[in-house]
């Protein structure tokens, strides 16, 4: 189940990540069903949101070439994004094909006191297949990097680390801080800019990933953080259908 709110208390499409409750620039949805969380745990409904974010709208045709499936394969994944409002239809394309694009919000799952086990585990999932794909976008950067122009080689920030003791109510402010930040600089300018005839002639695409987590050594040199990413549900990374 979804509900539309307009001061949520998470954030998520834009991120799926606990928020305090604030209002943003584009309109916000908690999600507090798992089904719909592991939606988004598959490489493929991953591959599919990353080319739409990057586009007005594609058919399952245009997006098969972009991400190397079949036509048919996308289209069923297309149909389940846009089951749990993920995704909606933009029109028709060529051969009476349906257009799609990504629906333009954040997506919020509740506070963790109003988690259950099952939500829990299956945005833990949802997140770990999704930084599988940052990574790899990180280090496709630092491998290009020297050839990019220098401008954009100053304004990247490959990673920003620091250290911090900090009590859980001073992380929840640097929290709302950045959201804030993110809101002001990304949010407001994320549909528009989705439409080639409404972007500066030189933007491109640019992620920005972030988190602030206690730290705990013994844990981390325990591998406590192998995530299995089909925790919470059935293993679904499947590239075919069901």
């Amino acid at each position: 189940m979804s509900t539309k709110n307009g001061d949520p208390s998470r954030e998520g499409p834009e991120s799926i990540a606990a928020a305090p409750h604030r209002q943003y620039s584009l309109p916000s949805r908690v999600v507090d069903d798992p089904n719909e969380l592991r939606a988004y745990s598959h490489p493929v409904r991953v591959a599919l949101t990353e080319q739409l974010y990057l586009r007005a709208s594609a058919t399952a045709t245009e997006l098969a070439e972009l991400i190397h499936e079949s036509p048919a394969n996308c289209s069923w994944h297309l149909r389940q994004l846009a089951k749990h409002g993920i995704i909606e239809e933009a029109g028709i394309g060529p051969g009476r094909q349906r257009r799609w694009r990504m629906v333009p919000e954040v997506t919020l799952t509740p506070k963790a006191k109003e988690q259950s086990t099952e939500l829990a585990r299956a945005a833990v999932a949802a997140n770990a297949m999704r930084l599988d794909r940052d990574l790899a976008g990180l280090r496709a950067w630092w491998a290009m990097r020297e050839g990019e122009p220098p401008e954009w080689q100053d304004a990247s920030m490959g990673i920003v680390q620091s250290w911090a003791w900090l009590t859980a109510e001073e992380l929840e402010q640097f929290r709302a801080e950045f959201l804030a930040l993110m809101d002001r600089h990304l949010f407001r300018t994320t549909a528009q800019r989705r439409d080639p005839e409404r972007r500066p002639p030189d933007a491109r695409p640019v992620r920005v990933v972030a988190w602030t987590i206690p730290w705990d050594t013994k844990a981390v040199a325990a591998g406590e953080g192998a995530t299995d990413h089909s925790m919470g549900g059935p293993d679904e990374r499947r590239s075919t259908r069901e």
